[in-house]
């Protein structure tokens, strides 16, 4: 007589193989929904094509272990646009997952995966030209429309970098206050060595003086952010953010272009 846990085995083996999930999808399925994909790089092909720069910037800034975030919302959007809860089993099959819920998982990482992939950049850089100051940028940073309100605003992006910059004149910052802010940063330029690789130092730009700082932004984000204050009584505020420290050489060098004109 065979011992009762084998005999309960075998019955768990015979039950699980009469129900086991269809490996593909059927062709009327496939017929009624050709949009969906049947691979998990189809799938991430049609992500990144709908994909604005900004998501692809927030996604790529993440930790692995943080895009379980984004189990509601975008992931119940991947389940339900897939068919991934109807019978596309070709997809499911191919993530090698036991439910949709893991299925939809494994799909954004492939696509943080992608966009973390460091593709080849152009070495190229050129002069951006905002009027009253110019600043060197790579090529592959393009310039966004804004629509500022009460400020000289912009916005450059790329999938591995986002520049912005906001340069305000009057509105309560007076020239008393310019000339306040860029007299501290004179004494504490002239007054302190500045080690330009440190957290937070003072350059000289032209005939103001600019404070640097090199951190972390947002979650998930490093920053290189300037501040220089006109004593006529306004100032440039200038932040650069990037999900990859490797890239703080390269925000630090655009940081560091900044000329004014007068």
């Amino acid at each position: 007589m065979k011992p009762f846990f084998l005999i309960l085995f075998a019955v768990t083996l015979v039950g699980a193989g009469c129900h086991s999930t269809p490996r593909t999808t059927s062709a009327e399925l496939r017929a009624k929904h050709p949009e969906w994909p049947s691979t998990v790089n189809e799938a991430v092909t049609k992500i990144l094509a709908g994909m604005s720069e900004a998501d692809k910037f927030a996604v790529r800034a993440k930790k692995k272990d943080e895009l379980i975030a984004y189990h509601h919302g975008w992931g119940t959007g991947i389940r339900n646009e897939f068919g991934l809860w109807s019978g596309n089993y070709s997809l499911l099959s191919d993530c090698h997952a036991a439910n949709p819920d893991g299925a939809s998982l494994v799909i954004i990482e492939a696509v943080w995966e992608k966009l973390r992939v460091q593709l080849p950049r152009e070495s190229s850089w050129h002069t951006a030209d905002e009027g009253t100051f110019t600043v060197e940028i790579p090529t592959w940073l393009q310039k966004q429309e804004v629509h500022p309100i009460d400020s000289h605003c912009g916005e450059y992006r790329s999938p591995w970098m986002r520049l912005d910059f906001d340069e305000l004149y009057g509105l309560g910052f007076t020239p008393e206050k310019g000339t306040a802010l860029h007299d501290q940063f004179a004494r504490k330029f002239e007054s302190t060595p500045q080690g330009e690789s440190s957290k937070e130092f003072i350059k000289r730009v032209g005939n103001r003086f600019a404070r640097f700082k090199v951190g972390d932004g947002n979650p998930g984000a490093f920053v290189v952010d300037v501040y220089i204050p006109d004593k006529r009584g306004g100032y440039l505020s200038l932040w650069i953010t990037y999900p990859d420290p490797a890239d703080t050489e390269t925000a630090l060098r655009i940081a560091k272009s900044i000329t004014f004109k007068k």
